[in-house]
């Protein structure tokens, strides 16, 4: 059963490759450094989201600028940049969100211990206040299954 029309997943593609893009405008003493973020650096990274977009505007269509805008919103409100709730989420916003989430809580990134697949799934999964409920399950389904594995674990 197809969940998605051709063009929103070959949007979702695109939009996940590119998702971060916007990181190139942010100054590499605030991408690297190792400690927690000032309130103004953290304002400066959550701008990521919309120098993403603007730098895609140009090449891709509204279906993917506007997935890789809101990749960071959550759906209790508390996300950037738009501070957009549930429904007003697109649904591709939400996968991104996770599979960004997912990322960053398995990546050693300098500044966090990188868990395990099924750590940052099971974790995801309990905060449904923030997260897709339908993604998270099937996250945590994959991680569980084996057929999603992180590299070199």
């Amino acid at each position: 059963k197809q969940l998605c029309p051709a063009q929103r997943l070959e949007d979702m593609v695109v939009s996940a490759l590119f998702h971060d893009i916007g990181k190139c405008r942010v100054p590499d003493e605030i991408l690297k450094k190792k400690e927690a973020l000032t309130g103004p650096e953290y304002e400066q990274m959550k701008m990521h989201t919309v120098f993403g977009a603007e730098l895609l505007t140009k090449y891709y269509p509204e279906g993917v600028t506007g997935l890789v805008l809101r990749h960071h919103e959550r759906l209790d409100g508390s996300g950037y940049p738009f501070h957009l709730s549930g429904d007003e989420i697109p649904f591709g916003a939400r996968i991104l969100a996770v599979a960004d989430s997912f990322d960053a809580m398995t990546t050693d990134r300098g500044y966090n211990k990188p868990m395990d697949a099924l750590q940052a799934a099971q974790e995801l999964a309990g905060e449904a206040d923030k997260y897709d409920r339908r993604v998270t399950e099937k996250l945590l389904e994959m991680v569980r299954s084996g057929e999603l594995k992180l590299e070199g674990k």
